[in-house]
């Protein structure tokens, strides 16, 4: 399942946009790198090899992880939230910071016909819990090991610096190309840009694509009110998807596209 999924996403890139090819070249160049490193599994070390397998469809059996699997315990942050619906499956992506150890870590979940998540996790939830992290050469998968505490504490997101979040992100690339979409965040101004599209405006010279719809966008942009935010998302090489938009006196989420402080 995980090549076709990738074949699948480089076919719809054939004519999209004016640099398509360039796209195309780069998530063929993938699937290659995955081919090349299936044929050499046993030779690599641990942490790479259950990365090509989840890559390929076959993840571990959530016993095993939690089981087996590095454990932390943390008061986790909720920074973003996304549920995707593909035909009856449900899936929910819950992306988590460590107040105390600072890792970033990933839930998630699927549900068959209709989106019911258990526990109900909310962007700004503070979460006394332990993890139990998949085996990766960069660990972020994770389950949550025993019930969760939430703690009175709101979550925050401070400032991020363009040149923290590109370090963060390379080295996560480094160690693990395979995952379709990131966790992003940094700090900018959301502004319309031309036509349909919107722009995080991150410096002079610097701007990201946002993947917004007009309602969530124009309800992005006034929440900034023309300041900068601290955006949080999902980072697909291309465009960034904003999950949250944090300030000093409210969180922006892009389901409610209202504020929820």
């Amino acid at each position: 399942p995980g090549p076709a999924e990738r074949l699948k996403r480089a076919g719809a890139l054939v004519g999209r946009g004016e640099h398509w090819p360039s796209r195309l070249l780069a998530e063929l160049g993938r699937l290659q790198l995955l081919i090349d490193g299936t044929r050499r599994l046993d030779s690599l070390p641990a942490g790479e090899q259950a990365d090509l397998r989840a890559a390929l469809g076959l993840p571990l059996d959530k016993a095993v992880v939690l089981e087996t699997g590095e454990r932390l315990s943390d008061d986790w942050q909720v920074l973003g939230v996304h549920i995707a619906e593909d035909e009856r499956l449900v899936m929910r992506r819950v992306w988590l910071q460590g107040r105390t150890s600072d890792r970033p870590a990933l839930v998630l979940d699927y549900s068959h016909g209709q989106a019911s998540f258990e526990p109900m996790l909310t962007v700004g939830d503070t979460l006394a819990a332990t993890l139990a992290f998949y085996p990766s050469a960069a660990p972020m998968r994770a389950l949550f090991v025993d019930s969760l505490r939430r703690l009175p504490e709101a979550a925050s997101q401070p400032a991020v610096p363009l040149a923290d979040a590109l370090e963060r992100l390379a080295d996560q690339i480094a160690a693990n190309p395979w995952p379709a979409v990131r966790a992003l965040g940094l700090s900018g101004v959301p502004q319309p840009d031309t036509g349909d599209d919107w722009r995080l405006y991150v410096d002079e010279s610097t701007t990201l694509r946002l993947q917004l719809d007009t309602d969530a966008a124009w309800s992005l942009v006034a929440a900034a009110g023309g300041s900068p935010v601290t955006l949080f998302g999902e980072w697909d090489g291309e465009s960034l998807r904003p999950l949250s938009a944090w300030t000093p006196e409210l969180i922006w989420t892009a389901d409610t596209a209202r504020s929820d402080r």
